[in-house]
């Protein structure tokens, strides 16, 4: 099939800015338009029954991790269990019953802030604190997974720290080695208010008379020193953060519990992604047939807003063959918009698909964000101004406002080559 001379022969080869202006416009009006296509189908996919149903899944999948995180102590959900609490939150509550603990068994009040503001003393009861129901541990969280929780999993049965096993030893395990505690702060085993109402609770949960009024002044709103506070607070922490992570590395239960909702979290992102490449390639061929119909000839929207056309190395209309090749690799470098538009939709979580094993969607969408960079800026520093699409097209873009001579010399050479080709017809 012979080509045709492209009627911009003659022509020059657009600019750097215009290479450059003409592929953002491109890489963004394609971005736009698929954007408002994905939220449209994005909300009739979601009902859709066999994504709803993953969706479903994975919020029982959620609730089944939380619900185990929750039993484990270290962190617990909330009122209604729709989220877990931060560690923060059971630090001010772990702090708050030390003291109120502690106050129990040195026989003093605690301040409770009147609907007038001031505050009253008031009795604590033993329900209020460690000593309650002690062997279950119901309000020192710390124990239970520790001194219970843990000792009852075999996959998380082991005290050794530092090459040393606590087994028999479990408060010097957590207190003195995890926590890192100050003994001088806490009661002896020997005293005899812990003795007498103490109901077997450690000593590292109550502290010395001392470190105890200074805590009371703190919820009296007396900040002067807050060491005692931020001693228990940190200390409460860092045996929370310890214990998570032994769970996360070392429960088998979470670990499985884990992989199935990794599993099915992987089928609501692939469903997504799908959803959206469709979103994509509908964009993309709507664009490019819309240009054709309008302009008559293959060019983008950007091209064609910043005067641009193409004609292939030979000057020559360009070939069905160049044309292909130039779509399909502007379609594989501008989907890397799609970062882009999870991130307008907090979709994020997108990037963790994982294409192959050991490959995921981020790890796949980076490289491809890096050349379509280098593709946008190729002009700047190549001979004819290529990028990436044109350059393996074999296309070249030329201005259509910008010519190598003077119009009306260039037009009178098109008029005698015209003139000579009727008289050789004769």
């Amino acid at each position: 099939m012979n080509k045709e001379v492209s009627k911009y022969k003659n022509n020059v080869i657009a600019s750097k800015k215009k290479h450059i202006y003409s592929r953002l416009m491109d890489y963004f009006s394609l971005f736009v338009v698929t954007y408002l296509l994905f939220t449209i189908f994005y909300s009739i996919g979601a009902r859709l029954p066999v994504v709803n149903s993953i969706s479903t899944e994975l919020k029982n999948k959620s609730g089944e991790v939380a619900e185990y995180i929750d039993s484990t102590h270290l962190q617990r959900l909330n009122e209604d269990h729709s989220s877990l609490l931060s560690i923060d939150e059971g630090a001010k509550q772990y702090v708050l019953n030390v003291c109120k603990t502690s106050a129990y068994i040195h026989d003093l009040t605690f301040p409770i802030k009147n609907s007038e503001g001031i505050y009253e003393e008031k009795t604590i009861n033993e329900n209020e604190t460690f000593a309650y129901n002690a062997s279950e541990y119901n309000l020192d969280t710390l124990s239970y997974y520790f001194k219970k929780f843990k000792k009852e999993d075999s996959s998380l049965n082991t005290y050794i720290y530092q090459e040393v096993d606590y087994k028999d030893d479990i408060d010097t395990y957590l207190y003195l080695k995890i926590m890192n505690l100050d003994e001088t702060k806490y009661v002896s085993s020997d005293d005899s208010n812990l003795l007498a109402k103490g109901n077997g609770i450690s000593r590292f949960t109550v502290l010395n008379l001392e470190e105890t009024n200074n805590l009371l002044r703190y919820y009296k709103e007396d900040r002067i020193d807050t060491s005692t506070y931020d001693r228990v607070f940190l200390s409460f922490i860092s045996a929370c953060k310890y214990g998570i992570k032994e769970v996360e590395n070392k429960s088998s239960t979470y670990l499985n519990l884990l992989s199935s909702y990794q599993n099915t979290y992987q089928s609501l992102t692939l469903s997504i992604f799908i959803i959206y490449l469709i979103s994509y390639v509908v964009s993309y061929l709507l664009l490019l047939f819309i240009m054709r119909l309008v302009s008559k000839e293959w060019i983008t929207l950007g091209q064609k807003v910043m005067g641009l056309a193409m004609s292939d190395y030979e000057e020559m209309e360009p070939g069905p063959l160049n044309i292909v090749i130039y779509n399909v690799i502007n379609f594989i470098l501008f989907i890397s918009s799609l970062s882009i538009a999870f991130y307008f939709t907090g979709m994020l979580g997108i990037f963790t698909l994982t294409i192959v094993p050991g490959l995921t969607l981020f790890t796949l969408f980076v490289p491809l964000l890096i050349l379509n960079l280098i593709s946008l800026f190729m002009p700047l520093f190549t001979k004819n101004h290529h990028n990436l699409s044109t350059l393996l097209s074999r296309l070249i873009v030329k201005d259509t406002k910008d010519f190598d001579g003077p119009v009306d010399i260039i037009e009178s050479e098109e008029d005698g080559r015209e003139k000579t080709e009727d008289r050789s017809n004769i």
